[in-house]
């Protein structure tokens, strides 16, 4: 495999590293949806959370709203909408797939 269950790189036999291009949540938008390609801390309560929630490497999501003065952060799994403080969303790595009009 390349990458572990939770979307984090496996090193080559070489010890090297292949990474897809990835942005934290944090940097999409209100309707902008992506792909989760990785989680990126890998703490055991965390990862649990999230996993409930759904929000697991390969889920698309929408960004639903973002909350102004650090406040959470709503995002569209499944159609349910999951809030998230902007310390898990930062490390949730996504690819940008598309916005919505």
């Amino acid at each position: 495999p390349k990458t572990c269950p939770h979307g984090n790189p496996i090193p080559t036999h070489c010890g090297g590293i292949f990474e897809d291009e990835t942005e934290p949540l944090t940097s999409l938008n209100q309707k902008e949806e992506g792909i989760i390609v990785k989680i990126a801390e890998e703490e055991s309560d965390l990862l649990q959370y999230l996993a409930k929630l759904g929000l697991k490497p390969g889920t698309s999501i929408e960004v639903v709203e973002k909350a102004p003065f650090n406040g959470p952060i709503t995002v569209k799994v499944d159609e349910t909408d999951r809030a998230l403080s902007p310390k898990v969303a930062l490390i949730i790595k996504v690819k940008k797939t598309k916005r919505r009009g």
